[in-house]
Formats: structure tokens, sequence, C-alpha cells
């Protein structure tokens, strides 16, 4: 487990810990997040990571990740991290190409079991993307789509498509457009998940009829 939240590396210092990274294959836990880390200098430690095939967990909250970054991502997920569980991309721009780029890395993770896009300005085009992967994540126990003024139709078939994940633990879609329409959806979601044990509302569209 390596981690090295809240740290200020330069591009040189990223250049340095993307090496030791490396030369870690048996690591498990990767938290990155809460970094003032250079984009320049994130993309290195990506691609030293994709040398840890054991990788399980990675916390890039609030981070500044490039294209380039994104992408190496993309391709570790997809490419070398199959026991991969837990994503945490809190605060980190997705716009449509990243979304849609995340949502073909995860089709060949069916393992994972958190995922946190809160607060990631995701589009309603990206929401599509992403509900499109679910049912292909059976083990999935964390989702935290938040603060991210999701439109109430996009919104709706995301909570549709979640009916397939059995596990879910943990549902967070509070500040989204929620709406009379996303209300019927999750009705009709909420008896095929066992397993809930929280679910936050706050601050949607809910309205009477949803209600």
């Amino acid at each position: 487990h390596l981690n090295l939240t809240g740290f200020y590396f330069a591009v040189e210092g990223c250049a340095s810990l993307a090496k030791a990274i490396e030369l870690c294959p048996e690591l498990v836990t990767l938290n990155l997040g809460n970094n003032k880390l250079d984009p320049r200098g994130l993309h290195p430690c990506l691609i030293g990571a994709g040398f840890c095939r054991h990788l399980e967990h990675l916390d890039l909250y609030g981070t500044k990740l490039s294209d380039d970054g994104f992408q190496q991502l993309a391709e570790n997920i997809t490419l070398r991290w199959e026991n991969f569980k837990s994503l945490n991309l809190r605060g980190i721009r997705l716009d449509a190409e990243k979304a849609a780029l995340l949502a073909r890395a995860l089709q060949h993770r069916p393992s994972l079991e958190y995922l946190d896009i809160r607060a990631t300005r995701i589009p309603d085009t990206g929401v599509g993307a992403l509900a499109r992967v679910l049912p292909n994540l059976p083990h999935l126990a964390h989702l935290d789509v938040s603060k991210n003024a999701i439109g109430r139709t996009p919104l709706a078939g995301l909570c549709s498509a979640l009916i397939g994940c059995k596990r879910l633990v943990y549902l967070n879609v509070s500040f989204n457009g929620v709406s009379s329409e996303g209300g019927e959806a999750l009705a009709s979601l909420l008896p095929h998940l066992p397993s809930l044990q929280y679910l936050n509302l706050f601050h949607t569209c809910l309205g009477d009829a949803g209600a």
C-alpha cells in the first residue's frame, strides 16, 4: 500500500516517484489523491503503475489528469490491472470523450466494487456511456455520481441500469436532476437492491410526484 495523499511533487519529483512505483510490482493500493501533482508528472506515475499488475485500488481524487494521463489510466484498467476493484476520480473533469473511454475500460473489469465520480461535471452523454457498462459490473457496491447536475432523463437511465448490481450498498445521486421520472426509476430499482444501506437524494428535483 502506498498512500501519498496531500503531498506536493514537482515534475522532477514525479519522475522519481514514477520509477519507484514501477519497482513495486506487488502494489495493491495507490493513493495519489488531493495532491498538487503537475499533469506532466502524473502521467509518468500512471505509466509506472502499469507495472503493478496486482493493483486493486487507485485514488486520484482532485488531481489534474491530462488527456494523455487519462488515456494511460484507461489502458491500465483495460490491459493490466486484472483484479481492479476501486477507482476514485472525484473532482476530475470528465468530458464526453473521457467518460466514454472510462466506460469502455470498465467493461473489462467486472471485479470493480467502488466508483466515485463525484463533481466531475460528467455530461449527459457520458452518463449514458456509464449506464451502458453498469450491467457488466455485478460486484459494484459503491457508486457516487453526486454534484454533477446530471439531467433528469440520463439519471433515470442510470438508475434503471443498476438493476443488475445486486451487491450495491451505497448510492449517492445528490445534487442532480432526479425529478419524478428519476423517482419512478428509483422506485423500480430498489426492490432489486437487497444489499442497499445508503441512498442519498439530497438537493434533487424529486418533487412530490417522484417521492
